[in-house]
């Protein structure tokens, strides 16, 4: 089995191929190998994927994802209507050049059909272990971040393809994030009263001290197993808590002196003063700052002539 390496805070993802695809009757993608990633949902119905040498059974709400040169094979449920939205995707390129993928599909047969898929790692920083993407995610919540790059893909607006990389990285991070949420994680789970604690009052100027002892620890121990955990120093992890408890109380309209005095800021200057170093504003310019414009997606019925080109490409 191949295992490649992504380092998510550098990804620039490009899309090659976004549709929403119905199908009315059974239907079989594969077994075949794609030149690019792919990332399924199923929007309504039933499915299975055969993934090298793995079985699943696909219901609303499945999240899949595989690579390049992992065989696989999609096949929708008798008389069952099953929709997807299927993206084609590199993790990373210097522009934003779409390639179609049908081109490079490949049939495969006999042995290589079982050859097991290839496994992605994503790091995601702060010292810990890279996350081996699951290949098959139950993620009803990801549904929102799909419609709208299927949606940039098909109008083909100007500017669709920066908007498209954008969409992508939200859709990826947040993949990425739901993941690690169910992943153990020993380091956490050590620190955890500590973490509880700074959740609870960000404001108390925490001493490691007070943290290792919590936790049942030696200061300096606690210090490194704290680190390992989160990418920071306790003391550091404590000032993010902060400024993001200030970050909210800021949209809230509460005045900027209140803030400081709630999160323990004797002096307001001073408490601009971390805020700046932190976020790279003042508070008074984060409160100012425009709220990013969306639009909703549109829901469009498939056109026939996309029909052939989505039945070649697969959902």
């Amino acid at each position: 089995m191949g295992v490649r390496t992504i380092d998510l805070a550098s990804i620039r993802p490009i899309v090659h191929f976004a549709e929403r695809a119905v199908q009315e009757r059974i239907f079989v993608w594969g077994p075949r190998v794609i030149p690019d990633c792919q990332l399924l949902f199923v929007l309504f119905g039933r499915a299975e994927l055969t993934l090298g040498p793995h079985r699943y059974s696909l219901s609303p709400g499945d999240c899949v994802f595989y690579g390049s040169d992992s065989p696989h094979r999609i096949e929708t449920a008798a008389n069952v209507p099953t929709g997807f939205f299927g993206i084609h995707f590199d993790w990373d390129g210097e522009a934003p050049v779409s390639v179609h993928p049908s081109p490079a599909i490949r049939t495969v047969a006999g042995a290589e059909r079982e050859a097991p898929p290839v496994e992605y790692r994503i790091g995601t920083g702060g010292g810990r272990p890279p996350l081996a993407l699951t290949h098959v995610l139950h993620a009803p919540e990801l549904e929102p971040l799909f419609r709208p790059v299927v949606d940039e893909y098909r109008e083909q607006r100007p500017g669709c393809e920066a908007a498209m990389r954008g969409g992508m990285t939200a859709l990826l991070v947040a993949l990425v994030r739901r993941q690690l949420q169910e992943r153990p994680d020993p380091s956490a789970r050590r620190i955890a009263p500590a973490l509880a604690a700074i959740a609870r009052d960000p404001a108390r100027s925490w001493s490691s001290r007070e943290l290792a002892q919590l936790c049942g620890y030696h200061p300096t121990y606690f210090a490194e197993i704290f680190r390992e955990a989160t990418g920071l120093s306790p003391k550091a992890y404590t000032m993010r808590e902060r400024i993001a408890c200030a970050k909210r109380l800021l949209l809230t309209g509460e005045r900027i002196t209140e803030i400081a005095e709630t999160l323990g800021y004797g002096d307001v200057h001073y408490f601009s003063r971390s805020f700046r170093e932190v976020t790279g504003l003042t508070p008074s310019a984060f409160r100012l700052r425009p709220e990013p414009e969306s639009e909703p997606g549109s829901e469009r019925e498939l056109e026939a002539q996309a029909k052939a080109r989505r039945e070649q490409t697969g959902p």
